[in-house]
């Protein structure tokens, strides 16, 4: 990359529009096995082999997954993912070392493990990555107000908790759908109540990639909604 533009890139603060962050009331890792198994890692990890429950067996000591997950690492080690893993182990841990393995994984644990009750690290973390504000869901209630602000997922707009009736969800937006249109203004009145309620001010929106987004014709969407119905 050019220099100068790279220089830019380093200075630039920006805005975590997904946080992961929050789980169960909890805003920072409880152990580095919360690092090593985000699930897109945890994807390639088990490509490579990694026994498949270490991910799903709700018993496992954390510590004992970590290491033995640790083997595999080397075969994902030229991967996006582990390269983000790798730059937060050294970045914020101190970890030297060329990749995760048998011989180092307590060493990490360890040092993860040394941050789990610090209350200041969280603050430390945003600001290290030049983090300035933090998505966070509604639902979820942030240890720093001041640097998170809340999101609505786009899919719960008409149907939360992802409910498999059509009907169920189109009447959770308003008393009466009988149209596009009033599916439409439902929503647009679903969003006016959240920012008020809860002062939303991002909606989180899964995009697949088999998904094509267009100019919609209105003919188009009430045969889909009729079908749906």
């Amino acid at each position: 990359m050019d220099k100068y533009v790279q220089g830019l890139v380093q200075e630039a603060a920006a805005v975590d529009v997904h946080s992961h962050q929050g789980t169960n009331g909890v805003w920072q890792a409880r152990s580095a096995w919360e690092l090593l198994s985000y699930h897109w890692l945890a994807t390639d990890l088990r490509c490579a082999g990694c026994p498949a429950e270490l991910f799903r067996e709700s018993h496992l000591d954390d510590r004992d997954r970590f290491c033995r997950a640790a083997p595999y690492v080397k075969a994902v080690r030229n991967t996006v993912n582990y390269w983000c893993f790798q730059n937060m182990a050294r970045d914020l841990y101190g970890f030297r070392d060329e990749y995760l393995d048998e011989g180092n994984c307590d060493w990490l644990f360890d040092a993860v493990a040394e941050k789990i009750e610090d209350t200041s690290w969280e603050v430390r973390v945003l600001d290290a990555a030049r983090v300035e504000r933090v998505s966070a869901a509604r639902e979820a209630t942030p240890r720093l107000a001041d640097r998170y602000f809340p999101y609505e997922y786009g899919e719960y707009l008409i149907c939360p908790g992802h409910s498999a009736d059509p009907v169920a969800c189109f009447t959770r937006v308003g008393e009466s759908i009988q149209s596009a249109a009033d599916l439409a203004a439902g929503i647009r009145e679903r969003i006016q109540q959240l920012v008020k309620d809860y002062g939303v001010r991002a909606l989180h929106i899964w995009i697949p990639l088999t998904f094509t987004y267009r100019r919609y014709e209105e003919g188009q969407v009430q045969a889909a909604f009729t079908k749906q119905l």
